[in-house]
């Protein structure tokens, strides 16, 4: 295949990524709004179980990646992408028939969807990678504008499961069909640019795998990486159920809540690309880090002063959509960076190497859940809200001390070379 065919198809693939990205963007934030709460219901309101079953989907979201990262450098981006969704496509079909009484259901669930989804996201991100090589715009300001389409897509979402009102399972449904057409738009138009231009073949360099974990910069990014799944995920795992039994909010305010955060992310995404390409990884993942802190701090203050005064109630939704704003800001900020870590590990065994860093960050998510379930059951709801605002505490210093590698991991291979 001719550089120019190549370079047409790499640009194809951006676009593709583009659409996608709006697709999905509206199906994840009807799932996304609705599964905990769903969750949390099937399971008789129980925060432990709910925990549990979302450890479950941490763990297979995480370790199985090593493998799918293997058989992507072998087999190619674009096949992987191909037949990992119907995984996924299986585990969300299970959820319509999820009660009291099946729950085995639920369980099985949550093993599928994050076995499928992955993997797809694995490919996509390190495909991305491979077909902008030849732009002259930034990875960050990349990612950042495939992550906007994405926000702004979850925005009509939001605003739609606040209108409507319907059933968990008709947005089950939604998220179904919107996902298959995602699936059916890569199987069509994808190239998977790499492996075409080998002619098919991994005639890459073979590495061990454990000499991803010999570099001293990889095993940085590993580390925070990994502490940075096990402090945020020990509270967000288990937030909505918290804010339901903590506010009694009901789905449809948790949905108001997060167009909050979808616009704030929308708005912000594509400065924020912008400014990771501009002063690096290391400057903008403090910056996401320090806005999270606050986040933390002001959950902690509205939980603690509404339990001593009644008054301070009327400062419960402004507060809400504040640190949803906030949160947006950290998002948007850590996306671009954490993208382009993962990506681009390891110049020829990106696929492997993206999965045995997502194997050790699973292991960090492994507990989360029931950590952030238990504490907020039986201790406090503040609990694990303290706990992660000690934790980010301990990122930022990290940042301080080990950050600068982060911004010399693109440099790895070609020092080598």
């Amino acid at each position: 295949m001719s550089s120019e065919v190549i370079k047409k198809a790499k640009r194809k693939n951006l676009l593709a990524f583009m659409f996608g990205s709006l697709i999905i963007g509206f199906g994840d934030s009807c799932i996304n709004i609705a599964y905990v709460p769903f969750m949390y219901e099937v399971t008789n309101y129980n925060l432990f179980l709910t925990g549990l079953m979302i450890t479950i989907y941490q763990i297979m979201w995480f370790l199985p990646l090593p493998i799918s990262g293997r058989l992507s450098d072998k087999f190619g981006r674009k096949n992987m992408m191909m037949f990992s969704p119907p995984i996924s496509i299986f585990g969300v079909i299970l959820l319509f028939f999820v009660n009291q009484y099946t729950l085995y259901l639920l369980f099985i669930s949550q093993i599928l969807r994050p076995l499928g989804a992955s993997s797809g996201i694995m490919n996509y991100q390190i495909l991305t990678s491979e077909s902008n090589d030849d732009s002259n715009n930034g990875l960050g300001h990349i990612f950042g504008i495939i992550a906007f389409l994405y926000f702004f897509s979850t925005i009509g979402g939001s605003i739609y499961v606040n209108l409507m009102g319907f059933d968990y399972k008709i947005y089950f449904m939604i998220y179904l069909i919107l996902y298959i057409i995602d699936w059916v738009k890569n199987i069509v138009f994808l190239t998977d640019t790499i492996h075409v231009k080998n002619n098919g073949n991994n005639s890459l360099e073979k590495k061990d795998w454990r000499e991803i974990f010999k570099n001293s910069k990889v095993q940085s990014a590993i580390l925070f990486l990994t502490l940075d799944v096990f402090f945020w995920a020990t509270s967000g795992d288990i937030l909505k159920a918290g804010l339901q039994m903590q506010y009694r909010f009901s789905l449809e305010t948790l949905a108001f809540f997060n167009i909050w955060f979808n616009v704030s992310v929308m708005i912000l995404q594509i400065p924020a690309g912008k400014l990771t390409d501009k002063i690096g990884k290391k400057n903008t993942l403090i910056l996401s880090e320090i806005f999270g802190l606050i986040i933390f701090i002001l959950y902690i203050l509205l939980s603690f002063a509404t339990q001593i005064s009644e008054f301070f109630n009327i400062f419960i939704f402004p507060t809400m959509i504040t640190i949803q704003i906030i949160w947006g800001f950290v998002a948007s900020s850590f996306i671009p960076s954490e993208s382009m870590i993962l990506s681009d590990l390891d110049e020829s065994r990106k696929g492997v190497s993206y999965g045995m860093v997502s194997f050790v960050r699973g292991l960090g998510a492994m507990p989360t859940g029931i950590i952030g379930g238990f504490l907020m059951g039986s201790v406090h709801f503040t609990a694990p809200l303290i706990f992660t605002t000690i934790g980010i505490i301990i990122l930022i210093l990290y940042l301080l001390r080990y950050g600068d590698r982060f911004d010399e991991l693109e440099n790895i291979e070609s020092r080598h070379s």
